[in-house]
């Protein structure tokens, strides 16, 4: 029987005789390496979703760092605008000392 080497039974001391008794032993087969099937595929969906979760994880997390180095960006480029503003501010007035401005009298008599 072909059923008996792929399932690796083997040919033993005792075995079925009768066509009845063949019959059962082949459903005994095919159960037993449909059981196998089963345990396996239940161990691979197990690997699977945990790999998936993990990955699902680092996704979230990579995802939030994202967020959080785009508001920082934006947090930063508008210090820094506010830095040029003050800047240009700064070189478009008047020079004055102590609050008070220099006259050209002030400055001759030096």
């Amino acid at each position: 029987m072909g059923v008996t080497t792929v399932t690796t039974v083997g040919y033993g001391d005792r075995y079925p005789t009768t066509a009845e008794g063949r019959l059962i032993a082949f459903g005994l087969m095919l159960g037993g390496v449909a059981l196998l099937g089963v345990v396996t595929a239940s161990l691979a969906s197990w690997f699977v979703e945990r790999v998936a979760a993990a990955q699902e994880d680092g996704a979230k997390h990579t995802n939030d760092e994202i967020h959080r180095l785009t508001a920082e960006i934006a947090d930063l480029n508008r210090r820094l605008a506010e830095q040029a503003g003050a800047a240009s501010a700064q070189k478009d007035a008047p020079a004055e000392t102590a609050g008070a401005s220099l006259s050209t009298s002030d400055l001759r008599s030096g």
